[in-house]
């Protein structure tokens, strides 16, 4: 029970992770399309 749950907060924390990593991403992608649009 205690792994199971030791396992569900490790992948809770990698989702989380990837999430931070992917919505950064996306922030540096569209700020570059805006920037592009204005110019």
């Amino acid at each position: 029970m205690a792994v199971a749950r030791t396992a569900l907060v490790q992948g809770f924390g990698w989702v989380m992770l990837y999430g931070a990593g992917a919505a950064s991403i996306i922030a540096v992608l569209s700020a570059l399309a805006f920037r592009q649009r204005r110019a």
